[in-house]
């Protein structure tokens, strides 16, 4: 019975990646990334960038990390242009609140400090008399942070812990990140606790839960909508999908980047008539969700603003702008962007509608920026309401409309048999739920970023994103108040037959092996004594008396026993000897 609830664990899975909840901050400010630092830009008044702290998550999107034993949650944003996982630490010097208390080190019994002299994947920028890893960020306006590198388990989850799913058994992993110890300026009033970089390299959390067979693929899934979303790790779930799912080929990833080859622009079925030698040099067109808008080089823009005002009439405009009504957005047709498949000698086609080229709040100003001296970058504007799934093994990163609103952990993920363990280990301690709080804070005058580098990178460690606005009361979500509700009317239809063949696979093994058993008695086996067929080791098997040699006859008296046993007589050995001509 062990290997049928093997059986049902393994076809469960299979059904079933691990899903999470994703969130957003409603501060509408742009948030681009910096290309020669790998920092994050933040859009002034003058309408240029200037740097800020990589974990203010402005404008993008962010979800939950368990980190410890017994398990401490803290928000961190997901960031596909980034590498590094960090949050504040207790005792942290001057840090803010956030939406989770700092993590308490001295409260886990399973975090370790790794040294310097165990080379981890981080380029440490000090020390220190104890052997520590330290990494730091620094800005020129005074916003800073310093963080000690440790290690413990991590997994990621949903708001509120859910020990009845093990997902601390499931899906964690031991993982070194950056424990913050001393923050500065801004840091000090972001929102989400911190980061976590899923770029393509070695500090990976994705890649590491695949090598230790956690989820079945090295992959994961964004699925943004402007209020939050969801993220898949693991096996590809298409249940929400609007379409077929295509697969644009990814360039060499440049710093862990996932780029496309951008073949061709429409807009209203009329092609922008431009050199694609400029978005198709230096990191390429990239997807970014820690990135608020969306780019595209400088070159392209008087081409853009002669395509757009042909199509619609009108001039367009960006930042500073007098707007456009939903009217005369629902009129206008979708940007169309052609890219190299994944599979040789195709194309594929990424439709952006033009709801989401323009700002959802306001004046309804284009979010289309062409800013870049190459490449671009298609931002959290362009992902909205697709499920994007970052696939760097098989370089490739795929697009599909979807319907990303995350349903619950009960409907996203129906309990099976794999979750349903129950080890001594200690189970961990339920989180408080608790929303995320927003806080008022200023732009940073001026900006130079340094961030250690990863082992083979090329780049400084990314800036987080970040995250800052108007202060909003916290409030619990109604699929929070249901975690614990009974699973059984939302399981899915097809989970509940995949379990069901499963279980029925697993009842015929095991009554065949009953049936094969039952006609099969029991044979019993007695161990044969080997020939001896080596000279050195015959043994005497005994000689005839002296008295009867060259005398045998039909008698059978004089009968002897030789040295094993056997009944010997004159005329046997005479019959012996006849037989083989002696």
């Amino acid at each position: 019975m062990a290997r049928g609830a093997a059986v049902l664990a393994l076809c469960a899975s299979i059904v079933s990646a691990h899903r999470l909840e994703l969130h957003r901050v409603e501060d509408r400010v742009q948030i681009k990334r910096d290309f020669e630092s790998g920092g994050r830009l933040r859009s002034l008044e003058s309408g240029k960038f200037e740097a800020i702290p990589l974990n203010l998550g402005l404008g993008t999107h962010f979800t939950w990390v368990y980190a410890g034993t017994p398990p401490q949650r803290a928000s961190v944003i997901v960031d596909t242009g980034s590498h590094l996982m960090a949050f504040p630490c207790a005792g942290c010097d001057g840090c803010g609140k956030h939406t989770d208390p700092p993590f308490d080190v001295s409260k886990s019994s399973t975090l370790v400090y790794p040294t310097c002299s165990s080379k981890p994947p981080f380029a440490c920028g000090n020390c220190g008399a104890k052997d520590q890893c330290s990494i730091s960020q620094s800005y020129t306006e005074g916003s800073s942070w310093q963080a000690v590198v440790v290690e413990d388990f991590v997994w990621l989850g949903d708001a509120v812990d859910h020990p009845v799913r093990h997902f601390n058994e499931s899906y964690s992993t031991r993982f070194m990140f950056g424990c913050q110890t001393h923050e500065t300026g801004l840091f000090v009033s972001q929102v989400a606790d911190g980061i976590l970089g899923v770029a393509n390299g070695k500090t990976n959390l994705v890649r590491k839960l695949y090598e230790e067979k956690k989820i079945e693929s090295n992959s994961f899934a964004l699925c943004f909508t402007a209020h939050g979303g969801t993220m898949a790790i693991g096996t590809l779930s298409t249940s929400h999908h609007e379409g077929d799912l295509q697969f644009a080929a990814a360039t060499s990833m440049q710093n862990g980047w996932y780029g496309v080859t951008v073949t061709e622009i429409r807009f209203g079925s009329k092609i922008l008539p431009v050199d694609l030698s400029h978005a198709n040099s230096g990191h390429h067109v990239i997807v970014d969700s820690g990135t608020t808008d969306s780019y595209l080089p400088s070159a392209f823009a008087d081409a853009w603003a002669s395509l757009f005002l042909s199509v619609t009439g009108k001039q367009y405009e960006s930042s500073n702008c007098a707007g456009y009504s939903e009217e005369e957005i629902a009129k206008m047709p979708p940007l169309e962007i052609e890219m190299l498949s994944a599979t040789s000698g195709q194309h594929v086609v990424f439709s952006v509608p033009a709801s989401q080229i323009f700002s959802p709040d306001g004046k309804h100003c284009g979010g289309l920026f062409f800013t870049e001296a190459s490449g671009g970058v298609i931002g959290a504007n362009f992902m909205i309401n697709h499920d994007f799934v970052f696939d760097p093994d098989q370089k490739r990163v795929g697009f599909v409309p979807a319907k990303c609103e995350y349903r619950g952990i009960d409907n996203e993920m129906p309990e099976h048999a794999s979750e349903a363990k129950d080890k001594p280990s200690s189970a961990p301690e339920a989180a408080t739920t608790a929303a995320p709080a927003q806080t008022t804070t200023e732009a940073p005058k001026t900006t130079t970023t340094s961030a250690p580098q990863e082992h083979n990178a090329t780049a400084t460690t990314a800036a987080p994103a970040s995250t800052a606005s108007s202060p909003v009361k916290a409030a619990t979500t109604n699929e929070s108040s249901n975690f614990g509700a009974s699973i059984t009317a939302n399981v899915s239809n097809e989970f509940i037959a995949v379990v069901v063949l499963c279980a029925v696979v697993v009842l015929a093994l095991v009554a065949y092996r009953k049936w094969w058993r039952k006609d099969r008695p029991k044979t019993q086996w007695t161990k044969v004594s080997t020939v001896q067929v080596d000279e050195e080791e015959r043994v005497p098997l005994g000689e005839e008396p002296m008295s009867l040699r060259g005398n045998e006859d039909e008698s059978d008296d004089d009968e002897f026993f030789d040295s094993e046993g056997y009944v010997m007589s004159p005329r046997s050995i005479k019959k012996t000897r006849e037989a083989f001509d002696l």
